[in-house]
């Protein structure tokens, strides 16, 4: 989003706003405002959080073994509710066999546009890192929330699960949310 855009929205949010406090029991403009407010959100969100800003970073951090920086991408929920993260983090990576040979990522479709009636939105995505190494094929796959406008901290990567990458695919790790992995959660 263009910096003009996000002047004349937020010009569009204070103008709404002192109407509604003129207006102090007009729903209406209570609504068309917070409508406004998720909607700036949203597109500040996506253009931070965006799989394909990210998913070169996330294949690099593999490649390298960065365990932090993989870390600092995962969704809150994985964050609070993953024992040891680092550690789970390091146990997925370990499983990759030889020496990374090449790696790309591919957006894999999927993924979930959800919106409730109040103006909330999730969106997520879902990409791979496929990864060929001395040793076997991989993939990486991803589910990545781009956009929640109204848990921010909660966007970021839901699901990582790394399988050997021939038939019959064989699932290595996985390091998921406890919710909301192409559904809605709150």
């Amino acid at each position: 989003m263009s910096a003009f855009t996000k002047i004349i929205v937020r010009i569009i949010i204070a103008l709404l706003t002192f109407v509604s406090t003129v207006f102090p029991n007009n729903q209406n403009l209570s609504y068309i405002r917070q409508q406004y407010e998720y909607e700036l959100i949203s597109m500040e969100q996506f253009s931070e959080r965006n799989s394909e800003k990210w998913a070169p970073v996330i294949m690099e951090a593999i490649k390298e073994k960065d365990v932090k920086t993989i870390q600092s991408q995962m969704c809150q929920n994985i964050k609070d509710n993953t024992e040891d993260l680092p550690g789970e983090i390091r146990k997925l990576l370990d499983c990759i066999e030889g020496d990374i040979v090449s790696t790309e990522w591919v957006y894999r479709g999927g993924g979930a546009d959800m919106k409730q009636r109040d103006g909330r939105v999730i969106s997520q995505v879902g990409f791979d890192i496929n990864i060929k190494t001395t040793v076997d094929d991989y993939s990486v796959g991803f589910m990545w929330e781009t956009v929640n406008n109204f848990q921010p901290e909660e966007t970021g990567i839901r699901l990582m699960d790394l399988i050997k990458d021939y038939e019959p695919y064989e699932k290595l790790y996985n390091i998921s949310a406890t919710e909301g992995i192409m559904v809605w959660h709150e």
